[in-house]
């Protein structure tokens, strides 16, 4: 009886279909790959928005490595371009696509202008665009420095506007729980009116100011 067994064990050996055990191993195990290998590439398309000065660091240090500028902006972009060639569009596409939450379109054209003026000099004078594109990341880099200190200089303006703007609303709601009825005489009188209107547009005039104030910054 054991030897009956035995044969019917090298016999299921003999003809299990491991061919079709394997390649929906191999399939299973390649298509986790290629999941895990997407996973990671999703994961690190965040991870580009390098910010418009590190990317100028990045073109200037493959071109003295001895890249070429086209190659540069092409790693930046993710993926090739259609012409061999840098354009004023196409290099806004790219720094808008890597700059940083805080960097603004102004900024992105300001430094697409500035490096299609250096990649314009290089190819009209004959120079290296190194030296050029290191002029643009000095440039870039000082308007950078006054964003941040203009940020700093204007947060404490900014909170007492904010603390402000909410004063008047504020001091109604007080005079309510503290049984004044500012309401009440606000809109059951002709004066309550009256004030309420004046109040009103001096709030939205001085709104308006300040807000024009700190744009204007």
């Amino acid at each position: 009886m054991q030897w009956w067994c035995a044969v019917m064990v090298a016999l299921a050996v003999l003809i299990w279909p491991w061919h079709g055990f394997m390649d929906a191993r191999h399939g299973s195990s390649g298509a986790l790959r290629e999941h895990h290998s997407q996973h990671e590439e999703n994961t690190a398309m965040p991870h580009r928005r390098i910010g418009i000065a590190q990317s100028l660091t990045a073109v200037i240090a493959r071109m003295n490595a001895g890249g070429t500028l086209v190659e540069a902006y092409e790693e930046l972009y993710g993926s090739r371009f259609a012409t061999r060639k840098l354009t004023r569009p196409r290099l806004d596409t790219v720094l808008q696509r890597i700059r940083l939450p805080d960097e603004t379109t102004q900024q992105v054209s300001r430094a697409a202008h500035g490096a299609y003026a250096a990649v314009q000099l290089s190819e009209r004078l004959g120079c290296r665009i190194s030296p050029c594109l290191e002029v643009v990341l000095a440039s870039y880099r000082q308007l950078r420095l006054l964003q941040h200190a203009r940020a700093q200089a204007l947060a404490m303006p900014k909170a007492t506007v904010g603390l402000l703007s909410v004063l008047p609303v504020g001091t109604i709601l007080l005079g309510e729980l503290m049984g004044g009825y500012p309401l009440r005489f606000l809109l059951g009188s002709a004066r309550g009116w009256v004030c309420l209107a004046l109040g009103g547009c001096g709030y939205v005039a001085g709104l308006a100011w300040t807000r024009a104030l700190l744009k204007g910054r």
